[in-house]
């Protein structure tokens, strides 16, 4: 399929206002969706390589898989300081 400067060929017959358009009404439909409240969630999880379901979802993989997939915090725990050794 042949592109015009980035646009597959069944784009290629849309003015840029048609375009600006198709993009706003997309944009108006996430927003509506709810989907974009979720963003930070969604971002978070993907940096992390984790599940963004319910803990019953998560608990399910964990049994099938045999490995821990919770949601973590970043980083190492901290070390248990002990005074007077």
């Amino acid at each position: 399929m042949g592109t015009l400067r980035g646009l597959s060929k069944c784009h290629s017959d849309l003015t840029p206002f048609l375009l600006k358009q198709r993009q706003r009404r997309y944009r108006e439909f996430v927003e509506a969706s709810g989907i974009g409240s979720n963003n930070d969630k969604i971002r978070l999880a993907l940096d992390r390589c984790q599940l963004t379901d319910s803990s019953c979802f998560v608990d399910e993989i964990e049994k099938r898989m045999g490995l821990r997939v919770e949601s973590r915090g970043q980083g190492r725990p901290k070390k248990e300081v002990v005074y007077g050794k």
